[in-house]
This record gives C-alpha cells, structure tokens and sequence, in this order.
C-alpha cells in the first residue's frame, strides 16, 4: 500500500543560491555582450572617420600622403600632400559639426617656382614659433628630381597657408632645398640655436673652390609674423662650424 507524500518545501538557503546565480550569469552575460557592443561601436567610428577624412579630399586626387593630424585644435584637423591633373597640393580637411562630415576646408598649390613640388613625400609637424601649427612638407623638386624641396605650411583655423619669408624684393614663401647638384650641396634643418625657445631654420650649403671646401649657413628666424634671413647669427653660425667643425 502507498501513501503520497507531500514534497517539502526548499529550504530559502536553496532559493536564495539560486536566484544569485542567475543575477550573476546574467549580469555576466550583459557584460561580455556590452564590452562587444562597446568594441564594434568604437571601430566603426574609427573607420567611418578615417573613410570620411579621405572622402573630404576632391575627386581625381592621386599620390596621397598624409594625413598629419593638427592635434591643437577642438575640431579634428588633418593636412594631407597629394597631386591633382599633375599639380602638386596640400590641403586641409576639418570635422563640420553642421554636415556631420569631413569636408576641405583649405588648400593651396605647391608647384610655383623656383622650388615647387613635383610631389610631396613626407610631411611632419613643423617648429613651434608660439602661433598657430606649423607644417613640414618635403618632396622632389620640379626643377631636378634629385634636390628635395622643403616648405612650411601654418594653419590658421579652417585655412592652410605657405609660412612667408621677407625677402629683398618683398614677401614671398618660405622654401628651402635639400640635396646635391653639381659642385654644390644643400641641407636644412630646424634648431633652436639662440636658446630663446624659437627654432631658427638653417640653410646649409657647401661648394668647392679650387682645393678647398667651403661651407656658409644661412639662418633664418622667426620675427613678426615671418621668417626674415639673420645676416649676423649666419656669420656667427659659419664661422663657428670652420672652427669647430662638426664630426664627420
């Protein structure tokens, strides 16, 4: 004979274990899923904002080097080098915050004489002279393919204009050249030769007269809004490397 017995209750030690180890497996769960949500969302926007960047500069652009992110400013800035219908440029592409887009905002050619780009092929962040960024452009020269050209771009908000150099016959852009030709050779660099926190610019050139090799640099400082040529810091600058020549 049988009886039916009724079943006791769990204990709420039981339940209680039970009801943690669900919240946990899900909390669980809601974590590994939102850190993949998190992860896919922040690749997307990354992608989409580099896809954009490049999707700001114009139709038929070629040869693209860059872009060179302007970190001083809010907005996201970038400064590319490209060529378009065989003219060397450089342009600037900004964030609109209106558009919801990237869009260029500046740009200007590179291919004026005497030393205009036939390409760009490097470009880095350029002196700091306490104003807006500066830009470093280098690449072959139009005029001979084995001299380097090198220009200094600076970012005014949304416009990219050549760093100006004042020149005996007027205002004109600051371009050096970098290489060998013949007899002669060319180097330039950035330094803050002075120690007053403003990098100079020195022109370095050598050439050979008869048996002796002689070496003049031309240095130019930031003055004003513009670089202008130094004349007494170049002499001292020259006559120091003669005598304590640097090492080979």
């Amino acid at each position: 004979m049988s009886f039916w017995r009724k079943p006791e209750p769990k204990s709420n030690g039981a339940v209680l274990f039970l009801f943690i180890g669900i919240v946990l497996t899900l909390l669980l769960a809601g974590v590994v899923f939102g850190k993949r949500m998190v992860g896919e969302v922040e690749t997307a926007v990354k992608d989409t904002g580099t896809r954009g960047v490049f999707d700001a500069l114009s139709v038929g652009t070629s040869d693209i080097v860059g872009p060179l992110e302007v970190a001083a400013f809010a907005d996201r800035t970038y400064v590319f080098g490209y060529r378009r219908e065989n003219v060397s440029m450089a342009g600037m592409v900004q964030w609109d915050g209106r558009e919801r887009q990237y869009v260029l905002r500046s740009e200007i050619p590179l291919s004026a004489a005497p030393n205009g780009f036939a390409s760009v092929s490097d470009i880095v962040a350029g002196p700091d002279w306490g104003i807006s960024p500066v830009v470093e452009l280098r690449g072959p020269s139009l005029a001979d393919p084995l001299i380097e050209s090198v220009a200094f771009l600076v970012v005014h908000g949304a416009n990219l204009a050549q760093v100006p150099f004042a020149a005996t016959d007027g205002i004109m852009p600051a371009e050096f050249s970098e290489g060998s030709a013949g007899a002669l050779s060319w180097s330039v660099r950035v330094e803050d030769v002075t120690g007053d926190g403003a990098p100079e610019i020195l022109q370095r050139e050598s050439y050979r007269l008869g048996e002796v090799e002689v070496e003049e640099i031309r240095a130019y400082t930031w003055d004003c809004g513009r670089l202008a040529f130094d004349e007494r810091l170049s002499w001292a600058l020259t006559v120091r490397g003669e005598i304590f020549p640097e090492p080979q």
